[in-house]
């Protein structure tokens, strides 16, 4: 069943029970079976959904775009709390790396796949596809 087709079943449901007297036994059976189809049609959209990200007490901290020395653009959403970590975006993909222990910066890294996120200040290294790139800040790119 189309939206549109849903939306007018559902405008005639609202008339209906508007103007009437008794409960859902003097509802038309089509209204009834129009209203299961669209309950069951949500419940397989529900089902083959992602699984939300469960943020838990984590709080965004910051969202930045980056410029590697490879080129390569990065969007950076860096994530503070119990489960801190940087989600990183490139036009191919979309990557979340837990935060580690450093020395200077904030560092953030996988073991499988191997990527490594260390920032600071403006710039940071990136650790992916097995090379070491130099990013830095660039405002300018849209993703």
């Amino acid at each position: 069943m189309s939206y549109r087709m849903l939306r007018v079943v559902l405008a005639g449901v609202l008339v209906l029970g508007c103007g009437a007297e008794g409960g859902d036994e003097d509802r038309p059976p089509e209204i009834d079976s129009a209203i299961a189809a669209f309950q069951e049609e949500q419940a397989e959209q529900a089902a083959l959904a992602p699984a939300p990200l469960v943020l838990q007490e984590d709080t965004l901290r910051n969202a930045l775009n980056y410029r590697c020395s490879d080129g390569t653009a990065v969007h950076a959403v860096y994530w503070v709390g119990p489960g801190a970590r940087v989600v990183l975006g490139t036009l191919d993909t979309t990557m979340s790396l837990p935060q580690v222990e450093a020395a200077s910066g904030a560092k953030y890294e996988t073991a499988q796949p191997p990527l490594t996120w260390w920032s600071k200040g403006d710039s940071a290294q990136f650790g992916w596809q097995g090379r070491d790139l130099s990013c830095g800040r660039d405002d300018s790119i849209q993703f």
